[in-house]
């Protein structure tokens, strides 16, 4: 005790990282040094009661053994006692417990990563149960909303209500597809696009919704090649997150930048000569603390009540299944930037050549069926605006019995895909049986995620995926992009 040294043993001396060879005692504080400071007043006030008799030494504790990673330690001691019981040093052992705390350590985080996957499977199964029921129930609001806009000319307060209510009707059916996305993370759809033009419209949108006093300001640099391939739905999705963070983040006053620029490869493991392209979404709003920083692309990590805490995970899981990195650039009181950085292609965005206007001596007609009433009666109202003569039906039986009647007289066929009867594919084969060149066009509440496979591709002339308007429609069926008529 008087001395105030202790003594190790040449294991001890290795396992708080001293050369074996030095003096077999060392100063107390000495060896206190690499305990950290809370552990080190603890260990203390356990030294002095086992001193004083009235307790043992026990503690868990990291140790600063000088190498790159801290040891972890168990410090078990007792009081010494000579031949007349008086106390006279401390006895004890140093237990090396590093490797068995990393152990556990990744135990632990495979079970986290364990019950996270758990979660995420029944998202995704959940987010796929309600899917094709949702998406038909905002096909019907649609077509409603369409109708009532017949009636309100532009620029009166109720049309602009409807246009904001086909907006809403747009995000919830995006939200669903997000969460698909997340889920799934499929790049079924992936194409080589142009970024600048598939989020100049993005950026319209949201500069619609944000207020006033907040700057949303667009920039495209088109310098060398920023061509990329991917999935254009899931690239608007991942900024639309973005984005929807940056504007929560600048409250009701501030800047949100989003711009679009060649970039150099993300580090060196990239091929050498490949380039690529940067999308920042940049906000002045109070920036990222570093608590969080470790956790921002975490599932389900929000720090606002009332929100899931998907959306960086959902634009990140995007970004990683294009090949790409997300990464966060971030001062405190300064703004926050997140990039996302993609492979470009040598190849370009593809023109699909429109074929010559068709002379017609009568109106398009063609054959709508679905199995929800309200979606076949607002369809052909809508449709009838568009020049079409849509007969709708809700029976697969009643319609092929009508198509073996008119066969010569239709021009196309728009049917539902999960029906009662029989499905949308097999009825596409019955009728391509019997006219193999009429178009035939898949509406399905299905998320474009769906695994399609080749033989049903092959079956129909295109898919499209509700909600959807008459004009997409059209122009899937003629290849042309159509106007209402006046």
């Amino acid at each position: 005790i008087e001395s105030d040294r202790m003594e190790l043993s040449e294991q001890g001396w290795r396992i708080i990282g001293h050369d074996p060879d030095a003096p077999p005692s060392m100063p107390l504080h000495g060896f206190l040094d690499g305990v950290p400071p809370l552990e080190r007043e603890r260990l203390l006030s356990l030294i002095d009661e086992t001193l004083d008799g009235t307790g043992t030494i026990f503690i868990d504790t990291p140790y600063d053994t000088g190498r790159q990673e801290p040891a972890s330690l168990v410090i078990e001691g007792e009081a010494e006692r000579d031949l007349r019981g008086q106390i006279v040093g401390l006895v004890g052992v140093v237990h090396d417990v590093t490797r068995q705390r990393k152990l556990e350590w990744e135990r632990a985080e495979l079970e986290i990563r364990y019950r996270q996957a758990q979660k995420l499977e029944s998202l995704g199964l959940v987010a796929g149960g309600i899917n094709h029921d949702f998406n038909n129930i905002l096909q019907q609001l649609l077509g409603l909303v369409n109708i009532l806009a017949e009636s309100s000319p532009t620029g009166t307060r109720d049309r602009d209500y409807l246009d904001m209510m086909r907006g809403t009707i747009n995000r919830g059916s995006d939200s669903l597809r997000r969460l698909l996305a997340f889920s799934r993370q499929s790049l079924e759809s992936s194409v080589v696009i142009d970024p600048c033009e598939v989020l100049a419209e993005l950026v319209e949108d949201f500069r619609t919704r944000a207020p006033a006093t907040v700057t949303l300001a667009y920039q495209c640099e088109r310098v060398g090649d920023i061509s990329l391939i991917a999935d254009p739905g899931q690239l608007r999705h991942a900024v639309a997150n973005l984005l929807q963070n940056a504007l929560d983040a600048v409250g009701q006053r501030g800047t949100v930048t989003v711009t679009v620029s060649p970039a150099p490869p993300p580090d060196e493991t990239a091929p050498k000569g490949e380039s690529w392209t940067r999308i920042d979404v940049e906000d002045s709003g109070p920036g990222v603390p570093p608590t969080w920083r470790d956790r921002i692309f975490d599932p389900f990590f929000t720090t606002r009540q009332g929100q899931q805490g998907l959306g960086l995970s959902v634009a990140h899981g995007i970004v990683k299944a294009h090949g790409g990195e997300l990464l966060l650039r971030t001062d405190r009181d300064r703004g926050a930037c997140f990039s996302l950085l993609l492979p470009t292609t040598q190849s370009r965005p593809a023109v699909i050549p429109l074929p010559p206007p068709a002379t017609r001596e009568r109106p398009l007609r063609i054959f709508f069926l679905d199995d929800e009433e309200l979606i076949v009666t607002t369809m052909v109202i809508m449709l009838k605006r568009f020049g079409v003569e849509a007969v709708g039906f809700t029976s697969p039986t009643a319609m092929l019995a009508a198509f073996e009647r008119e066969v010569d007289t239709l021009d196309g066929v728009v049917t539902d895909l999960s029906m009662n009867e029989c499905s949308g594919i097999d009825l596409a084969r019955k009728i391509k049986r019997r006219h193999p060149s009429l178009p035939v066009v898949l509406c399905t509440g299905f998320s474009p995620d769906k695994d399609w496979s080749a033989e049903e591709r092959e079956a129909v002339d295109a898919i499209l995926y509700k909600p959807v308007g008459p004009e997409a429609l059209v122009e899937a069926l003629t290849g042309r992009p159509v106007k209402p008529k006046t």
